[in-house]
């Protein structure tokens, strides 16, 4: 195996550690709170890893594909980053970035965290209160089914609407995740 690939597989184990390790600690600490604040820490945090993540990653030499990969199993398939080693083209492209458009990164990435937070506590909220847990193991999969399709439909088209509500293009993507440069 060359050096590279070990190099790619320990950022993608270590990516991954930190989200796992990042989620014990939340609960840990806040175990004893409710859960919808325990939900709405853990989501947010792990947004601020996941961004601390890439930044570690570009800091050592690496970045991720506009789309990652997904990793399948029996079960389904799981988004994972995919990372490769910096070129001069993305250096380049990375440097041009102005302060605005590096902002305008951290804005969206956490007024989307804030917007998807606020989603999924209503989501817990709406499950525990009306007891749909307990309505049978159908409509309650119907249901989590429903509720994730809206989480998507809310990234996607927030996604898109952020760009023009600040009058911004997306430059270029890093697994799914938006660059932004004035228009």
């Amino acid at each position: 195996m060359k050096a590279e690939n070990r190099y790619i597989q320990f950022a993608a184990v270590l990516y991954n550690a930190m989200q796992f390790i990042a989620t014990f600690i939340i609960f840990y600490l806040l175990g004893k709170l409710s859960a919808l604040l325990a939900g709405f820490s853990l989501f947010l945090i792990w947004q601020i890893l996941t961004e601390l993540g890439y930044f570690w990653a570009y800091k050592r030499g690496w970045h991720s594909t506009a789309k990652g990969k997904d990793l399948v199993s029996y079960q389904g398939s799981l988004p994972f980053p995919d990372f490769v080693k910096n070129d001069e083209n993305y250096l380049k492209q990375r440097s041009n970035l102005t302060t605005y458009a590096r902002m305008m990164r951290l804005v969206f990435s956490i007024s989307c965290a804030f917007i998807l937070n606020f989603y999924y506590v209503l989501v817990i909220t709406v499950i525990t209160q009306t007891h749909l847990v307990n309505m049978g193991k159908s409509l309650f999969t119907v249901s989590c089914l429903a509720m994730w399709g809206i989480s998507l439909f809310i990234w996607f088209g927030y996604k898109r609407l952020f760009p023009k509500i600040f009058r911004l293009k997306i430059t270029w993507l890093e697994n799914n995740r938006p660059f932004f440069e004035e228009n």
